[in-house]
């Protein structure tokens, strides 16, 4: 049985490839100390307090859907209008105000947003600026 004596090459591209595998577990170990980068929105924030928060005692303000919080039901009900003031020309049979029922309130906002249409463009604004400069 010979034994073959590998090559210069297989020697360099061996010592490369551990040189790889070092700095790539070194990094890796660097991520791992590092933590997760953290995240910069407030919805999943607010939404999963870290564990230490977590318990009997409350340690700040509980997150609310935006139909229990009297400036996002605002809000809603102010791009209902809009939603509905916009799609009744394109879809009369479905949003008509003297429908029964569910069917019929998407067309009295309909109409609400028709015939009060520069009071529903001014509280579009004062929403907007509302909630860019009050709402934290």
């Amino acid at each position: 049985t010979s034994r073959t004596i590998p090559s210069p090459v297989v020697w360099r591209n061996s010592a490369l490839q551990r040189r790889e595998a070092q700095v790539s577990l070194a990094s890796q170990l660097e991520a791992q100390q590092r933590g997760p980068p953290p995240f910069r929105g407030r919805l999943l924030a607010e939404a999963h307090p870290p564990a230490s928060s977590r318990g009997s005692q409350s340690s700040g303000p509980v997150p609310m859907s935006a139909l229990f919080d009297f400036q996002g039901l605002l809000v809603v009900l102010l791009l209902l209008i809009c939603t509905c003031s916009y799609l009744r020309p394109r879809l009369g049979s479905f949003i008509h105000p003297k429908a029964p029922g569910f069917p019929g309130m998407f067309g009295r906002f309909a109409v609400i947003g028709d015939r009060l249409s520069p009071f529903v463009s001014t509280f579009c604004v004062v929403m907007a600026l509302s909630t860019l400069l009050l709402r934290k």
